[in-house]
């Protein structure tokens, strides 16, 4: 006995698999959309790092400054208490 296909059974899974292929480009679609969201808010979160790290950066420079004058005028008094006690 052969098995044969009816139409019925040929449309079904003709449907099937059209439906699968759509459900997958719908599905690839909202993939890629959701990875340029993404890497849109990766791009900003850099950016915001980048800017923080710059004003830390230039906090620590200014706090760098400050010590060595600080340093200085301890240095210059210490050379003075020297030379008053030699």
């Amino acid at each position: 006995m052969v098995n044969t296909v009816t139409d019925t059974q040929l449309l079904t899974t003709c449907i099937t698999l059209v439906s699968i292929f759509l459900a997958m480009m719908v599905n690839n679609h909202r993939i890629n959309d959701l990875r340029d969201v993404i890497r849109a808010e990766m791009r900003a979160d850099r950016a915001e790092t980048k800017a923080r790290f710059a004003s830390l950066e230039a906090k620590m420079d200014r706090n760098q400054e400050t010590l060595l004058r600080i340093l200085a005028e301890i240095d210059r008094r210490v050379s003075r208490l020297e030379e008053r006690t030699s």
